[in-house]
């Protein structure tokens, strides 16, 4: 993933924040870690943002006293070792979608695969979360948030959300073997 240091943030992103922060007394007030989201930007990155926390303060902060909580995640991932091979375990459906669903595939047809799996707890709820989307180069399998390829929850259904997997263009030859 390409980074550009100097793009202006828009407002709505989520950030994490690199540095603590002090109220006048010296006091912290939140630690390094802490989540929030840029409520204004700047018009040039080398002015404040304004961020908000959840508890409703709000700070001024420069772009170099914060993370983008995604790209943090994302670090924290790779830093921790999380076995992203190791979510694929915990797939609880797959079922075979696009031409080959529909009976209009030929010699020619790829298999697609779409799943859900449930990630272990730990992970899923952590700071660092699961990966927003799973890779398999092998089967080119592919998962993304909330069992839907919007990452949409269906907030209204009662049940414990899952997270997609789709496996794309697998080989024909997987299918024999």
């Amino acid at each position: 993933m390409v980074r550009n240091p100097n793009a202006v943030l828009p407002v709505g992103t989520k950030i994490v924040i690199q540095t603590k922060i002090l109220d006048s007394s010296g006091e912290m007030l939140f630690a390094p870690g802490a989540v929030g989201i840029i409520i204004k930007a700047p018009l040039e990155n080398n002015y404040p943002y304004r961020i908000r926390f959840v508890d409703g303060y709000e700070e001024s902060l420069k772009r170099t006293q914060f993370e983008i909580h995604s790209h943090y995640q994302l670090q924290g991932i790779e830093e921790h070792e999380t076995d992203v091979e190791s979510l694929y375990d915990y797939v609880i459906y797959r079922c075979i979608i696009g031409s080959r669903a529909y009976g209009l595939d030929d010699e020619n047809s790829d298999i697609d695969i779409r799943g859900i799996y449930i990630p272990p707890a730990d992970l899923h709820w952590s700071i660092y979360g699961v990966p927003e989307q799973l890779e398999n180069q092998e089967t080119e399998e592919e998962a993304d948030p909330d069992g839907d390829s919007k990452g949409d929850a269906d907030a209204g259904s009662g049940h414990r959300h899952g997270h997609a997997v789709e496996e794309a263009d697998v080989d024909r030859q997987a299918d024999t073997e």
